[in-house]
């Protein structure tokens, strides 16, 4: 069939019978632009009624925390707030309101439903709830439901809905998409602190994707697609329509992460990999190890070169999180490495249970180590005691670390480790302070006595680790004009929380031109000097300080000869910035 048109009249031609019949025009485009938008919003129509459908399938799921849990962050906070780290007290703040993260309904082979999410999404809960939004904007709800089981390493949770929920799930599809597909993300995130219910559209932009640094490609791909993903989506089904399936849709993956340094693009575990892993996570009913297969992923995971502390944290129980004494975290993060120290302050910062689980997780993974190698140790057998096993870990004759596992997401997870909880082996220093400035830059000014004359010191400060590199203007060399100064200093900072109190030692370089003589050489210009001295930083909050020092300086060292001045000044100035409190928090 051909249709054209010629003037006011369309000739439309119809095969095979070969008949020709003549229409006026305006009455056939009148008919065509009404059938085209009874079409269209017949489409919207279908379009949002199974849009909104899908609210039936698709829920919040919110993390309740554990007592234990609630009362070490509100105790952690306290001693923030009092610590002057009062933003970090505001991240704790916030997450003690609780995350919240998307889920959906699964209908097992058991024929029971139960409700798929992110393992990250309730990974510091005890238990979970579950909310279903309405149309009218009300929510049916159920409280304190199970974690049935993890999966670990694809970043899957089953949580176990009451007996008396029956709702069927929605229906994986058992095909793959390819590179074009249209999907849909459907859940639930954040607006104003609030989860908001959102239903987006994309493609998928690679159907196979690798990516090892989120999930080892020998245990899936992932499905990068361009549907919306924002924080709250975690844990929502990744959708592609099905004229057969409930709500209009099937599940073709879980929507797990985003890129944040790219536009539009997003992850999802494939469908085929999350009915797997939810599969035997039900039928196992969460437990997929042993103890004693447990102990063995543990030290394999010892023994890989190539994983880092972190790896370490999916062995870490919320028990132990929730036990872990302030000052044992302290001392952890103190100790640990700039790179290291950095990785547990961006997840403290984000999730706080999470960033002192990974502290943990650095004590156990650096107990193992000599350098960045592991060292040999050998392995007792499980030892059943109370709820869990004791295991032994010999590193020598002499040094047996001892360790404790209990069940817990369904998975056997530390307690207890070198008697880190119970005795609080790590608490060191025992003193409460610790060894850091938590400022960055310094605004520094002064003013003193020499040996024959005043002078004044107006100097600025870069910190870097427990260095700082100075540029100053000085006047105390006697018969010289003003100089410029610049070097470097070392300090030890002892915080004791509100303040600092730091011992400081420098070596420097000035130029001073003589007052009686302009035609000095570059040499007999140049003066060189020590500092010695110390600061005492008041901390206002985590951003600035006030900064008083008294210094003592020795001038034109170089030739050590009775030429040598000295100076002494008392000044003060500002400290800010958000520095070394990465290494620390």
């Amino acid at each position: 069939m051909f249709i054209k048109f010629s003037g006011d009249f369309f000739w439309l031609n119809v095969f095979p019978v070969d008949t020709i019949i003549l229409l006026p025009y305006n009455t056939i485009m009148k008919t065509i632009k009404t059938v085209l938008l009874k079409f269209g919003l017949l489409l919207t129509c279908l379009w949002y009624a199974n849009a909104s459908g899908m609210r039936d399938y698709v829920c919040i799921v919110r993390s309740n925390y554990s007592e234990q849990n609630k009362a070490f962050l509100n105790s952690y906070k306290t001693t923030l707030e009092n610590s002057g780290y009062k933003s970090f007290a505001k991240y704790i703040e916030s997450y003690l309101k609780g995350s919240y993260g998307s889920g959906f309904i699964y209908t097992a082979s058991n024929g029971k439903s139960y409700i798929v999410t992110n393992r990250h999404v309730i990974s510091s809960a005890e238990t979970a709830t579950v909310q279903f939004e309405n149309d009218d904007g009300s929510t049916a709800e159920y409280k304190d439901l199970k974690i049935l089981g993890v999966d670990e390493d694809l970043d899957i949770a089953v949580i176990e809905m009451p007996s008396s929920f029956k709702k069927a799930g929605l229906t994986f599809r058992s095909s793959k998409v390819t590179d074009g597909d249209d999907v849909w993300t459907a859940g639930f995130p954040g607006l104003n602190g609030e989860p908001v219910w959102q239903f987006g559209k994309g493609s998928v932009t690679n159907a196979s994707a690798r990516i090892k640094e989120l999930v080892n490609p020998d245990i899936s791909v992932l499905i990068q697609h361009s549907a919306q993903v924002d924080g709250g989506n975690s844990g929502g089904p990744l959708l592609i329509a099905d004229s057969k399936a409930k709500g209009g849709y099937s599940v073709v993956g879980i929507n797990t992460w985003k890129a944040t340094k790219r536009e539009n693009t997003n992850f999802a575990i494939p469908a085929a990999a999350v009915k797997e892993s939810a599969d035997k996570i039900i039928s196992s009913k969460g437990q997929n190890k042993t103890i004693a297969e447990r102990i063995k992923q543990f030290n394999e995971s010892i023994a890989n070169k190539d994983e880092t502390f972190s790896n370490m944290s999916k062995y870490i129980s919320n028990e132990m999180v929730s036990n872990c004494k302030s000052n044992s975290f302290t001392s952890i993060v103190n100790s640990a490495s700039k790179a290291s120290s950095e990785v547990i302050v961006g997840t403290f910062a984000v999730d706080p249970i999470e960033g002192v689980r990974y502290a943990l997780a650095y004590y156990i993974w650096n107990a193992f180590r000599k350098g960045e190698n592991p060292v040999d140790y050998k392995t007792t057998e499980p030892e059943e005691s109370g709820n869990g096993y004791k295991v032994m870990f010999d590193i020598t004759e002499k040094k047996s670390i001892s360790s404790f596992w209990t069940v817990e997401q369904g998975r056997w997870r530390l307690t207890d480790f070198d008697d880190l909880i119970s005795k609080g082996a790590s608490a060191k220093p025992a003193s409460g302070f610790s060894m850091t400035n938590p400022y960055m830059f310094t605004l520094w000014g002064g003013a003193g006595l020499n040996d024959s004359a005043k002078g004044f010191i107006v100097e600025g400060s870069l910190s870097v680790s427990n260095a700082q590199i100075f540029f100053s203007l000085r006047n105390d060399v006697p018969n010289c004009k003003t100089g410029f100064a610049f070097g470097t200093k070392f300090y030890l900072p002892l915080n004791f929380g509100t303040f600092i109190v730091q011992p400081i030692g420098g070596l420097g370089f000035g130029f001073y031109e003589s007052k009686t003589s302009s035609s000095d050489s570059l040499v007999e210009k140049m003066k060189v000097f020590v500092d010695f001295g110390a600061d005492v930083i008041i901390c206002i909050n985590s951003k600035m300080g006030v900064d008083i020092s008294a210094r003592y300086s020795i001038i034109d060292i170089m030739g050590f000869d009775k030429n040598n001045y000295k100076s002494f000044s008392i000044g003060a100035g500002l400290t800010f910035g958000t520095g070394q409190v990465i290494s620390l928090w």
